[in-house]
């Protein structure tokens, strides 16, 4: 069977980095789990689903041979270990982690962000075009919380208005794929986009940035009704000069 990830001059993407991922994705599943009171078996499965699920997603996208999660032992191990131990860690540190915002926004980011990056590398190294590149990498990147919240019962953080989300990581993707594929560039620019993913999340985050919520009907026909009767109104005055306004 043809592995996954073929070794490439134009970009490698290793082991280091897809467990880096698996990760963050199962501490951000963890301090989820532990914020909706789950018990330890509950905690280690959702940090199984957040670590893995975005690499499944992706892989059944890209129906390219078997999942990585099921090349080895290592991957679920991983996930499974990481939510082992933040199910076991003191209460003290999971309030903390549970109840401050910002650690848990870095740590989805970043989680985010590598889970992106890999994705949309592998997709590079079976040399899939640009467009099913970047896809491959938002849904890599989005999967696992998506998952997540959905396990958990709550409203996926995609789907909901607020802070920029999904769209830090498609700028960043794209530019990754781009780049690697005009400047045939080697896995450096791995970090890059990584940094970028993040740094803008966190600072939509900061900062407030949004994406416009979808306009009410009622409110929008009343819009459009009085741009159309104001633009009436300025064509009959210069019809008729003298007409008062």
């Amino acid at each position: 069977m043809t592995p996954l990830i073929a070794q490439s001059p134009l970009l490698a993407v290793p082991m280091w980095l897809q467990l880096v991922a698996v990760v963050f994705g199962g501490i951000s599943g963890t301090i989820v789990g532990r914020r909706n009171q789950f018990d330890l078996s509950g905690i280690v499965a959702l940090a199984i689903v957040t670590g893995l699920g975005g690499g499944l997603l992706r892989d059944i996208l890209l129906l390219h041979g078997t999942p990585v999660a099921m090349q080895s032992d290592y991957y679920i191990l991983t996930a499974a270990a990481t939510g082992l131990v933040g199910a076991l860690a003191p209460t003290t540190i999971a309030a903390v982690l549970t109840r401050i915002k910002w650690p848990f926004t870095l740590l989805d980011a970043v989680f985010v962000g590598t889970y992106a990056v890999v994705s949309a590398g592998m997709a590079l190294q079976i040399n899939l075009p640009a467009v099913p590149c970047i896809l491959a990498g938002i849904v890599g990147g989005v999967g696992g919380s998506v998952l997540r919240d959905v396990f958990a019962n709550e409203r996926p953080e995609l789907f909901r208005p607020g802070t920029l989300y999904a769209v830090p990581t498609a700028i960043g993707v794209t530019g990754f794929v781009l780049l690697s594929r005009l400047a045939h560039a080697g896995s450096w620019i791995e970090i890059p986009a990584l940094v970028f993913i993040v740094a803008v999340r966190m600072l939509a985050v900061w900062r407030g940035w949004s994406l416009p919520e979808a306009a009410d009907d009622v409110f929008l026909f009343a819009v459009i009704r009085q741009r159309v009767r104001h633009s009436g109104s300025r064509w009959r005055r210069r019809r008729n000069p003298g007409e008062q306004s």
